[in-house]
């Protein structure tokens, strides 16, 4: 996502990249996996899911904006 976008994802907080993407959805699958990093929370699977859909979506859309100009 960052080669993809020029955007310093890994080096953001939740909370910043909430506010970049304006995404709800995107922030509580986040929130989610910083309980399994931080907390005791392992019902992650769903939000890393999640995740990868939202970069599957990501890249797709890019592709689509190289491909037709």
């Amino acid at each position: 996502m960052e080669y993809l976008e020029s955007r310093p994802y890994t080096k953001l907080t939740t909370r910043e990249t909430t506010r970049l993407e304006h995404n709800e959805v995107l922030g509580q699958n986040l929130h989610t996996i910083d309980g399994a990093i931080y907390g005791h929370n392992t019902a992650v699977v769903d939000s890393l899911e999640n995740l990868k859909r939202f970069a599957d979506q990501r890249f797709s859309q890019k592709l689509q904006e190289v491909m037709h100009g």
